[in-house]
């Protein structure tokens, strides 16, 4: 019981190290804060306006918005972790022609599985948009591309938000923006990634790779509570979970980031040899 109850102390700390160092960055995640600050066409359609984020694509706009445009459980799926969208029906579709690629107002961006008769039913409307710049996701937010002076284009997500009240959905908005960052960070590299190769780009075993290793890694942290002895049961978690939740929401997401956070792990839990 004791292991247990510190445990959970230490969660609670992490968690106040998250809302306080971690979370302000995965809310601008690559954005500058001339993009935070500007004014988008969808900003009419938020409550409030949960966060910007941005990454640098080193291909002119036109050849990145067939990419962006793709979206869609009916198109590529999300360019987020495959094997947590395939079983959720957000499998990448073969899509013969790229370059006439569009997104009509009306048009429904689905993120499950179509029925038995091929048609979708489930996804996120497009309410705005204009060919080749930015489109605007009922629910979601707006996507836009905008170039830069080098001829990179610059892609933009800024996710809306329901204007709701009380402490409870202020605690659920925070883990959801977690979340919602993991994948939404994931696909807009997938983007980049796809863009930048033409399509060739496969993440799948890598993407499998890195969140094996965050997974195992967590747990093993997570192990130190149980197994450190003295007041390294508080100690030895806390600053581990402390460099996870970097590793975690800082680091990209590729192999080499999850293998050296295992390692760390390993370390971590050899040290309790030397500490008993």
């Amino acid at each position: 019981m004791k292991s247990i109850a510190i445990l959970i102390l230490v969660l609670s700390i992490e968690f106040v190290v998250y809302l306080i160092f971690f979370r302000p960055y995965l809310l601008n995640w690559g954005a500058t804060p001339g993009e935070r600050a500007m004014a988008m066409q969808g900003d009419k359609y938020a409550e409030t306006i949960s966060c910007t984020r941005a990454v640098e694509i080193t291909r002119p706009a036109a050849e990145v918005w067939p990419y962006v445009a793709a979206l869609g459980a009916d198109r590529r799926g999300f360019y987020s972790y495959e094997f947590l969208e395939r079983p959720l029906g957000y499998g990448t579709a073969k899509i013969p022609d790229l370059k006439n690629i569009d997104m009509p107002v009306g048009r429904l961006i689905p993120y499950t599985k179509p029925d038995a008769e091929g048609n979708f039913h489930d996804g996120f409307k497009i309410i705005e948009s204009e060919q080749g710049k930015y489109f605007v996701l009922q629910v979601w937010g707006e996507f836009r591309l905008t170039e830069t002076t080098e001829g990179n284009t610059r892609l933009l997500v800024r996710t809306h938000w329901p204007n709701k009240q009380g402490i409870l959905h202020r605690l659920w908005t925070a883990v959801f923006d977690a979340g919602h960052y993991i994948m939404e960070r994931r696909m807009m590299l997938g983007m980049k990634d796809a863009a930048e190769s033409t399509g060739k780009y496969d993440s799948a075993a890598a993407d499998f790779f890195w969140f094996l290793c965050i997974v195992l890694s967590g747990l093993a942290g997570l192990s130190l509570a149980f197994i450190s002895p003295g007041y390294f049961k508080l100690l030895s978690p806390f600053f581990f979970l402390v460099i996870w939740q970097f590793f975690l929401l800082v680091a990209n997401p590729r192999p080499i980031a999850g293998a050296l956070i295992l390692l760390i792990a390993a370390s971590f839990v050899y040290a309790n040899r030397f500490l008993r």
